[in-house]
């Protein structure tokens, strides 16, 4: 499910309920609520072990679908201020933005194009979280990407997939960013 605009309200939900029903299974377990200080190490163990993905990607629902609620620099702010909160709390195994091909070949794109348009938003939303200041080993893990793999003769014998998977960390630790550890 795509849903850009509810996306951060969602996600809140989600981490929050993740959260307090860890929180209810150390209250019956040890028959008593936890302390603060244990109550915070159950929050940090829960954001560092919770897995998903936020589909929230802007600019493929500009480019694929025509259906943003907000403005695209909103979103990619929304979008940053999401992760800039997961470095902060240590949210490993979620994914902050699926960035999404599959949207843009439904809107028609051949293979190359939706691998183009698919790099071009990844290196978007990489080059505005390091214009906010941050460093691209604490958020790159929390980026997938999202392909199509149509029916069509031509996504049968396209290499594309497999240069992407080998062109997107190559032109990330190199030219495009600069510092990359991995």
């Amino acid at each position: 499910m795509t849903i850009n605009g509810p996306a951060p309200t969602i996600l809140a939900f989600f981490l929050n309920t993740a959260v307090d029903q860890r929180l209810d299974a150390y209250a019956a377990e040890h028959g008593h609520a936890p302390g603060p200080e244990q109550a915070g190490e159950i929050r940090s163990q829960v954001l560092r072990s919770v897995r998903g993905t936020v589909q929230a990607d802007i600019l493929k629902e500009d480019q694929g679908q025509n259906t943003c609620l907000f403005s695209t620099e909103f979103s990619l702010r929304m979008m940053g201020d999401i992760q800039e909160w997961f470095i902060e709390q240590d949210v490993r195994n979620f994914y902050s933005v699926s960035i999404s091909g599959y949207h843009i070949a439904e809107a028609g794109a051949n293979p190359i194009s939706q691998l183009a348009f698919t790099l071009a938003n990844g290196f978007t939303y990489v080059e505005s979280y390091l214009a906010r200041g941050m460093h691209i080993d604490d958020f790159a893990p929390n980026l997938s990407f999202f392909f199509s793999n149509g029916m069509d003769p031509e996504y049968s014998c396209s290499a594309g997939w497999p240069a992407a998977s080998g062109r997107w960390p190559c032109a990330t630790a190199t030219g495009r960013t600069s510092g990359a550890r991995s």
